[in-house]
């Protein structure tokens, strides 16, 4: 949620220190991912009306626009085309301009015409990012003034991420409340009812199949309006610092209205609705015509739509049908504020993976006191802008299916055993009655009901949460437990987690911390055979289950990056897993594992090399060089094995000692698609808890003999794993092996189809003697017996 700071203001005092305002927005545990001071990058830039157009170059769309500035001046302006209107006002930079950068206007010249200026696009001021549109201001202002007199720059851009059950945050009135209960400051006094003016006597029919769908329902007429003029700057502005697109005055008049107080408003262009309007569930097959004029079937049950005599006009509290669309021959309105019932619309918008900001408004985290004052303040704000007459609101609602209230009762001594502090009961009485509780009262037990926005406190442990948020959780001591009944679980040393965490540092990998939630689409692809356990109130939609692995995390994060133009990513996780464990003492089994990725091309570029792309062995190098710390690496084994997330053939498990403790491989064709990863990325997972027992170094002395070095050259059928020839020639050599590796691996014309040449060095050593050629031979010979034996390998001469 991106909002103006100066608009939070209205409602509550905020403080001018954005640091003090992060940290007050973070103990309420709402995410803060900015907060931007406004500065005017520019100077002298006046207000100029279109006086008139003429076309200089058909070729080059190159328009001639007289505009009027004020004292009987004109400039003549050179523009490219752009929807003139003549009484248009516009921002003019002449050359007394100063713009962002220290940038100034010169005069140029086009067939003999001097340009003495031109018209500011928001970009150009720098006002708002990305938006190159003119800045068009509203007829009231005086051609010749400086447009600083109506931009307000003494002003902050605050950009935070609400949680998905806290909906009622999701509004300008939301966080206001929230900040005074931090304080104990009282909202300021506003007075959003307006004595409306009811001057038509039309009436729209309005049913509703079943009050339970919609509980309230308001609706009005609005006649003759006049859609073109433009919503006042300070409205404009507050909208645009919010990342809310202008469309048309009734539109973002709405949109304000909406987001100032969290309730759902929506709008018809009245001549479209054919006799009146009903509100139902679908019939399975119905289609409604979209904006794109494309038809949307409704295959699913128990979606909700408004209809009218003839056409499904509206999913209810998603989107239009194009019917109902207002443009600029728009004369009469249809307003229509209204409480859906949510979990009908929320089912929907998961089925169809539907991204809107509507769903915080049809939440029942509603304060339904304020739908009526909601639909006068719209039609205020319409009558005042865009002229017309107005009809009496038609109420539909039967408020006895809405929300019910509940009591919780809430226990001052769990309060203090919960929280292992003691609060003093004033501050949780007052607290509560400032979220908006009603209480009752007594020396051992509350009996709390939460106000009608806040439903989503369903249980005492909520209502003691929000006591702590408020009372601050930097304030509670940080004591250990102790008592000899406590269980206790040692998963290592720290040293050995540090000194992991240190080797990937070095190797330029970068520590991450991912949420224990996360999408469950993405984690079904990775495990589509095994059921995450569910969070029964996530907080949104792309974190609704518990992790079985790390991966969901690491490719997020990837993905993140990836849209970021950032694709050489190396990245590794140290965290805990969760999965379903069907027993009587639990149901939840917890791992903790070691998790990294890499992705992307394997140096910079650089003018003598190619771009390589990384592969399968890059990162096995780093599984050898982590599993180095632990182990004698003789006793590492990577053997192939197909995963669901991995792709076929390039995926390994890794064991210790025969314990399987891991896994490595390229990421599943399937799933990089999805994902849209048009580079390799290659996984690896490490269970801590495994490689901990199979963890044991035996120390021996140095032998004073001599290494001997044997190569042998091998013809191997293509499809014998090299792992597997290593091993047997190890079981072959015993105690005088002391290392075993592949140096070369060869196909061509001199090697039959479906083999490869293979090319192995073998280090021997004794402890107790100089071995002699003939004994090193007698090894070698064996090594090759077996081999022939077991997988019919031959030496090549």
């Amino acid at each position: 949620m991106i909002f103006s700071g100066n608009w939070l203001n209205e409602f509550i005092d905020i403080s001018e220190d954005n640091k003090l305002l992060h940290k007050q927005f973070t103990m309420l545990g709402i995410e803060v991912n900015s907060i931007t001071s406004i500065y005017c990058m520019f100077s002298n830039i006046i207000v100029g009306e279109i006086f008139h157009i003429c076309c200089l170059s058909n070729k080059d769309s190159l328009y001639l626009v007289k505009v009027f500035v004020g004292n009987d001046i004109f400039l003549n302006i050179i523009s490219k085309k752009f929807s003139f209107v003549i009484g248009m006002k516009v921002a003019i930079a002449t050359v007394k301009s100063v713009l962002p950068n220290s940038l100034y206007i010169k005069k140029r010249v086009f067939k003999n015409i001097i340009s003495d200026g031109i018209m500011c696009s928001y970009h150009i001021l720098g006002i708002e990012y990305n938006n190159f549109n003119i800045v068009v201001l509203p007829n009231y202002v005086e051609a010749g003034k400086d447009i600083l007199n109506y931009f307000d720059f003494k002003d902050k851009i605050i950009d935070i991420s609400i949680n998905y059950n806290r909906s009622d945050c999701q509004s300008i009135l939301g966080l206001a409340r929230e900040l005074s209960v931090l304080s104990f400051r009282n909202i300021k006094k506003f007075d959003i009812s307006t004595k409306i003016n009811i001057n038509n006597n039309d009436h729209l029919p309005i049913t509703i199949e079943d009050s339970f769908l919609s509980p309230i329902y308001l609706g009005r007429i609005i006649k003759d309006i006049n859609i073109n003029n433009i919503i006042p700057i300070w409205m404009s502005e507050r909208l645009r610092r919010s990342n809310i697109v202008l469309v048309n005055s009734i539109v973002d008049i709405i949109n304000y209205v909406s987001l100032e107080f969290g309730l759902f408003v929506n709008v018809f262009d009245l001549d479209f609705i054919d006799g009146g309007i009903n509100i139902r569930l679908n019939k399975l097959g119905e289609k409604i015509i979209l904006i794109n004029n494309s038809n949307f079937i409704l295959n699913d049950t128990n979606i909700l739509i408004v209809e009218d005599n003839n056409k499904i006009i509206e999913i209810a509290g998603l989107t239009n049908s194009k019917y109902c669309v207002l443009d600029k021959k728009t004369k009469n309105l249809f307003l229509e504020c209204a409480f859906f019932s949510s979990n009908i619309i929320n089912n929907f918008i998961i089925n169809h993976k539907i991204k809107t900001n509507f769903i915080r408004f049809n939440s029942n985290n509603t304060d339904f006191s304020f739908y009526l004052k909601v639909i006068d303040r719209v039609t205020y704000f319409i009558l005042n802008i865009c002229g017309g007459r107005a009809g009496s609101v038609i109420d539909v609602s039967n408020l006895k299916f809405l929300p019910k209230r509940h009591c919780i009762k809430l226990s001052y001594k769990k309060i203090n055993l919960f929280i292992g502090h003691k609060i003093n009961h004033s501050f949780i009485i007052k607290t509560l009655k400032f979220i908006g509780c009603t209480l009752d009262i007594n020396d051992i037990i509350l009996n709390v009901f939460p106000p009608y926005w806040r439903l989503d406190l369903l249980t005492e442990e909520d209502l003691i949460e929000e006591i702590i948020r408020f009372y601050g959780y930097d304030k509670i001591p940080d004591i250990p437990i102790v008592g000899s009944d406590i269980p206790s679980k040692v998963f290592s040393s720290n040293l050995s987690v540090d000194r992991i965490k240190t080797l990937l540092v070095d190797k330029g990998y970068h520590e991450v911390i991912t949420y224990s939630f996360v999408d469950n689409n993405l984690q079904t692809l990775l495990y589509p055979k095994i059921n995450g356990l569910s969070i029964l109130n996530p907080f949104s939609l792309e974190k609704s289950v518990m992790r079985l692995s790390l991966f969901a995390g690491l490719l997020t994060v990837l993905q993140h990056n990836v849209n970021r133009q950032q694709s050489d990513i190396s990245i590794f996780e140290f965290g805990v897993c969760f999965s379903p464990k069907l027993t009587t003492n639990s149901i939840v089994k917890e791992r903790l594992l070691l998790s990294g990725l890499l992705s992307g091309t394997k140096y910079n570029e650089y003018w003598d090399m190619l771009s390589v792309s990384v592969d399968f062995y890059d990162l096995k190098g780093i599984i050898e060089s982590i599993l180095s710390l632990f182990y004698n690496f003789n006793l590492i084994n990577f053997k192939a094995q197909e995963y669901s997330f991995l792709h076929p053939g390039q995926s390994a498990s890794i064991y210790c000692k025969n314990i399987y403790i891991g896994c490595i491989g390229v990421i599943h064709p399937l799933i990089a698609k999805y994902l849209v990863f048009d580079k390799p990325v290659i996984l690896f997972e490490l269970i801590w808890d495994k490689m901990l027992p199979a963890s044991a170094f035996n120390f021996n002395e140095i032998s004073v003999f001599p290494v001997n070095r044997r190569d042998i050259s091998l013809l191997v059928d293509d499809n014998i794993y090299i792992m597997d020839i290593i091993n047997i020639c190890k079981k072959v050599i015993g105690e005088l092996l002391v290392n075993i590796y592949l140096f070369d691996v060869y196909y061509g014309n001199s090697i039959p189809k479906g083999y490869k040449s293979v090319s192995i060095a073998i280090f021997l050593q004794s402890f107790i003697k100089t071995l002699e050629d003939y004994e090193i031979s007698e090894i070698i010979n064996k090594c090759l017996f077996d081999l022939q034996n077991m997988f019919n390998i031959k030496l090549r001469s």
